[in-house]
Parts: C-alpha cells; structure tokens; sequence
C-alpha cells in the first residue's frame, strides 16, 4: 500500500508545475487538489513551488531595448515603404480630385503590407538579443531548484546507466543517453520524469564535487541553435546545446566551465556509441 502511495506522489509532483501554470484538464486537476489535501508532502511542495514561481516572476531579469533599435527600426521602416512620386495633373482636376492632397494616396497599400509584415520579423530578430531571458529557461530554473528542494532529484537512483537508460522506456516518447562519468567527476546520480515546456522530459542528476547539474532532455524542435549557448538566471547557470536530434539543458550553479566539460562528456560519449 505504502509503494502505490509513494507512486502517486511521485507522478503528482511531477505534474504540479503544470497544474501551477493552469496547463491540466479540469479532471486531472481536481485529481492532483483532492490528493494535495490528504497528503501533506504534495502540498508543501505545491506551497513551495508557488513560492518560487512567485519570487521569479518578482525579480526576473527585465532586459531593456538595445541602444540604436529605434533608429534600425525607421531605417527599416523607411527602406520598406516605397513611395511614388506624385502625378503632376492639371489644376483643375486637381481642384476637382480631394485625394490628390492626402499624403497616403501615393502609398502603394500591397507594398505598406509587406513592409509591416517585414517589421515584424524585424523587431523579432533586434529584440531577441543573446541572453534575453525566456520563459523555458524560468521554467528550466524552478525544475532544478524544485528537485533540491523536496529532495526529488531521482525517480529512479543509480549510477549505472543500464538501469537508468532503460527505466525511461515508455515512459518517454524518445530514449535519452545516461552515461557515467564518475571517473572524470560527473557521477550519474540517478534520472527523473519532469515537465518543461509543456512536455515530459528526461532529467539527469550528477554530482560535481558538492554541486548537482540537472542535465534535461527531450526531442529537438524547431530551428537548429534556439537556445543553445550559456547563460545565467536566478542565480543559476545554464548551457544549452543540441545533438543527434535531442535538445539538452544543463542547470546548476556549479562554475560554467563545469557545464561545458560535461557537455563535452555526453556528446563525445553519444558519438562515440553509434
């Protein structure tokens, strides 16, 4: 009794960030209140992660328009609206004619629409500046910090990678690589089930001296390159990269120089086996 007791919690905090964020359908988040109210370690944690969701959306980073946007942004807008020249008429059509006293009537409309449309893309690619913060990467955060806190690194413990990789199997809809690499001092702690981005996810636990990276996982989507790179929030560092079709995400607040020689471990490691 006590194991299917333990099972149901560990699938509820699993799903209370999504639950927090208003993700669920109405049954199951009924289904995850009615159990917070008869178990007092859900409901701390669902407390404690109200809390941090709270305190990052207080104090995240705002980050400002970079200098010379607007100037860009006419200089686009001016290159883009090609204006004809005004047609010389007789005074008296001119008289006759309102129209050819408004500035717009010699604005070509398809080209204004295709001028706007190109702004647009425009403001998107000046204002996503390299380590703008995102809402992945808040979310990224609040995973790793939630596991230290509740103690929830692991679903399943070990170091062996026989017994972690194949534990994700049907879980998951894609097979992650665990491997150890305890002797170069990234001890493969065990992995876990989380829920990022509105999907499950794979997260892998090491321990670097007295840090723990959570490494999470899950199929790539979109343009090759979003995300990746290193950064920092929260307090957190975080380094993001792609390979053999998985995106990855490693947190933690061990040095960035730590996340990038374990990056460097998995990829090399990954290459290396197929």
């Amino acid at each position: 009794m006590r194991r299917e007791v333990d099972m149901e919690c560990k699938e509820v905090q699993r799903l209370q960030g999504a639950d927090l964020d208003e993700e669920l359908d109405a049954p199951n988040a009924a289904r995850l209140a009615a159990h917070r109210s008869d178990c007092a370690d859900c409901s701390r944690e669902y407390a404690q992660l109200a809390a941090l969701r709270k305190q990052v959306r207080e104090s995240g980073t705002r980050f400002g328009a970079p200098a010379g946007l607007a100037q860009r942004v006419r200089e686009t807008l001016a290159a883009s609206l090609p204006i004809a020249a005004p047609v010389q008429s007789p005074a008296r059509t001119s008289a006759l004619s309102p129209r050819a006293h408004w500035p717009w009537a010699w604005i070509n409309f398809g080209a204004a629409a295709t001028a706007m449309a190109a702004l647009i893309v425009t403001l998107g690619l000046l204002l996503a500046q390299p380590g703008a913060s995102s809402g992945l990467d808040d979310e990224l955060v609040a995973s790793h910090y939630r596991a230290l806190q509740v103690d929830h690194l692991t679903d399943v413990a070990s170091s062996d990678q026989h017994t972690v990789k194949p534990w994700f199997t049907g879980k998951l809809d894609f097979s992650p690589p665990a491997y150890d690499f305890a002797a170069k001092g990234y001890t493969l702690v065990g992995g876990r089930l989380d829920y990022v981005g509105g999907r499950s996810v794979a997260a892998l636990a090491y321990q670097r001296h007295r840090h723990v990276i959570n490494v999470f996982i899950w199929p790539q989507a979109g343009s090759a390159g979003a995300g990746e790179g290193a950064r920092s929030e929260h307090g957190f560092h975080l380094l993001g990269w792609t390979d053999e079709g998985l995106a990855f995400r490693a947190v933690s607040d061990a040095a960035p120089r730590d996340l990038a020689e374990l990056r460097d471990l998995i990829v090399e490691e990954s290459h290396r086996r197929l």
